[in-house]
């Protein structure tokens, strides 16, 4: 017994990693060994979301106290995926399950507002890359639009849609196509997967550019090797010689795209030409930087930077997230880690430079798929790595120096992939205002009500407000049916918002009836919650008091009766219990007598005429009525016909 007491607690410990929001008991070391669970979540009174609970092994204040983590968790042990919104302490702010599993979660930019926006599918992710489509959600949270891949028979991919400066969105798109494989030792009647870059007008949904990389690019220029479970001989199993993450655009209208399974970066014309290529096999600049400016392998998310950033102009820099690994078999990179990188391209002379390179010497980490890159200023430069297969964050100044990390589950998690995020994101300017009102959990005997408001990035304070029957009614405001309810609330408590979650401590001398106001920055009132009876509340039924309590019971009556077998012997028992069934039998004897008489009764009186009882026939239609004047004393059948109407 003692031998398994380990095993147990690591059980329980793993699978059972829920805390609610108001624990104290926090530790980072802790965290680390899975003592909170593989996934930990966070759960709370008044709202239904579970979300991850955030680790932070290292922290900046200074640095790392703006804006919001966007992650969209997913992964096998992940029982909620979904977009969710945390502040920079960890604190959640939003987060949805609806959608199920997202990919690509960020906020952007479209006419100068901004907007969430993500890509998901009820069918998820098959064979690394997906077919599904494209939401933006607006400030409210509510759906703004959505929009899918243009083409007959064609479903938007997973890996990109980046909105542009003049209002469009790029997309990637995948399509089985026939092949001859044969150049890369596969079937001569076989498929490839074709990746295409589409441009779309959000407004229109029109089609405005579109490319495919099997046109354009040499299959034999894949550094995969021709194994897994894309054999190519069917188009559910196309082979993913390509593979397209990311695309970006400059100001003169040229795209610069990332091949993952070919480790190249490409640039394109508007006439669909290969401008340029970085990496690969197919690399055409010179590395000044001893190659470590063009041997990154199995990247994602390249990006363009700069003012009017032009692909073409004398001087462009890029940012990079370079795996350096691939889930998948293929060449090997030299670098054993994946790092963050700003290569700086002189087109005029094809030279390429290593401007910086991001990772974390103490903590070397290797994401073999997914991740991210993200410059959070041009004039800032601190740069945030997402690193997509490992549910790791980091955050890092502009000299390279780790301002803090943030990990949404223990390593013990992470290793097999149990916990990822497709990327992860920080944004600074996000505003949210939902329409739902604020959410509040008052159980009467907890003496506290609890309030969250899911979405709400501007309240400051909460006011916990309360009035009795008499400061509670209505008026009519004229014309039909409209009414007006007016109420005289008087202020009762007031808690800065510091948290998700607010618990307000009730007292017996509080009025009755109880809300909470939600209360900006500026003193101005958000939106009110619902009111609540503080003597009645609207907590649900508590189904594992209910199960702890009559297994009490259970287990007591059991005792008890255990203790009179003993005391009075098996025999005696046995003899009560049968004279207690001949009691029954008679009981039930004499019931079944009875109904048979009235059922008797009753078919007699249904033969009675309907002229000479004078009921119209409501016997017939309506017999078992006839018991209600027999026992309920009516005289007449009016009586009947009127109680029944009404």
């Amino acid at each position: 017994m003692i031998r398994i007491l380990p095993w147990l607690l690591f059980t329980i410990t793993a699978f059972e990693g829920q805390t609610w929001a108001y624990d104290v008991f926090s530790s980072a070391y802790l965290y680390e060994l899975g003592f909170y669970g593989l996934y930990p979540t966070t759960s709370f009174k008044s709202s239904d979301l579970a979300p991850p609970r955030l680790n932070f092994p290292r922290w900046d204040e200074q640095k790392c106290s703006d804006g919001y983590y966007l992650i969209a968790q997913k992964g096998k042990i992940v029982s909620e995926p979904g977009p969710t919104i945390f502040d920079s302490r960890g604190e959640l702010v939003w987060a949805d399950d609806s959608y199920g599993v997202v990919f690509n979660f960020q906020i952007q930019a479209y006419k100068g507002e901004n907007y969430i926006t993500f890509w998901s599918s009820p069918e998820g992710s098959s064979h690394g890359y997906g077919r599904g489509t494209y939401y933006m959600l607006d400030s409210s949270y509510e759906l703004f639009r959505k929009f899918e891949a243009a083409g007959e028979g064609l479903r938007g991919d997973l890996h990109e849609f980046h909105i542009t400066d003049h209002g469009t969105a790029l997309m990637t798109v995948y399509n089985p196509v026939p092949a001859d494989l044969t150049s890369i030792g596969g079937p001569e009647q076989g498929w490839a997967l074709d990746c295409l870059v589409q441009e779309i007008d959000i407004d229109t949904g029109d089609l405005l550019f579109e490319w495919s990389a099997f046109e354009h690019v040499a299959l034999n220029e894949t550094v995969r090797s021709f194994a897994g479970e894309d054999d190519g001989t069917t188009p559910e199993t196309a082979f993913d010689f390509f593979h397209l993450n990311s695309i970006d655009e400059d100001s003169a209208g040229n795209y610069v795209i990332s091949g993952r399974h070919t480790s190249t970066i490409l640039c394109i014309g508007r006439d669909g030409s290969v401008l340029w290529t970085l990496g690969g096999a197919a690399n055409a600049f010179h590395d000044l930087s001893d190659g470590r400016a063009s041997d990154f392998m199995y990247q994602h998310h390249v990006r363009l930077h700069g003012a009017n950033a032009n692909a073409t102009t004398t001087t462009t820099t890029l940012s990079i997230f370079d795996n350096a690994a691939s889930e998948r078999a293929g060449q090997a990179s030299r670098h054993g880690y994946s790092r963050g990188l700003i290569v700086q391209l002189d087109t005029a002379n094809m030279t390429a430079t290593l401007v910086h390179e991001y990772m974390d010497p103490a903590n070397l980490r290797t994401a073999v798929s997914q991740g991210s890159m993200q410059v959070l200023d041009e004039d800032d430069g601190r740069v945030v790595l997402g690193y997509g297969w490992l549910p790791f964050i980091t955050e890092f100044s502009a000299d390279g120096t780790v301002l803090c990390t943030v990990e949404l589950a223990p390593w013990v998690a992470a290793r097999w992939g149990l916990v990822n995020s497709y990327r992860a994101f920080k944004a600074r300017n996000w505003v949210g205002q939902p329409k739902e009102p604020p959410s509040i959990y008052l159980n009467p005997s907890d003496a506290q009500m609890f309030v969250s408001w899911n979405g709400a990035t501007e309240v400051r304070r909460w006011v916990l407000q309360g009035s009795e029957w008499a400061g509670l009614h209505s008026s009519n405001t004229g014309g039909g049916e409209a009414r007006a309810v007016e109420t005289a609330f008087t202020d009762l408590d007031d808690v800065p918002r510091e948290y998700f979650e607010t618990a307000f401590a009730l007292t017996d001398d509080m009025p009755r009836y109880l809300r909470v106001a939600a209360v900006d920055g500026e003193g101005n009132v958000l939106m009110h919650s619902q009111m609540l009876d503080r003597y009645v509340g609207n907590a649900a039924r508590d189904w594992v008091h209910d199960v702890l309590l009559w297994g009490a019971v259970s287990l007591i009556a059991a005792v008890v009766l255990v203790a009179v077998v003993r005391r009075r012997g098996r025999r005696a028992i046995w003899g009560n219990s049968s004279r207690g069934y001949d009691l029954l039998a008679r009981a039930v004897s004499v019931c079944r007598s009875r109904v048979a008489r009235t059922l008797a009764t009753r078919d007699a009186d249904r033969n009675i005429d309907a002229d000479e009882d004078g009921d119209g026939g409501l016997y017939e239609r309506y017999p078992a009525m006839r018991w209600w004047r027999d026992w309920g004393g009516a005289k007449a059948a009016h009586e009947l016909e009127s109680v029944y109407h009404d």
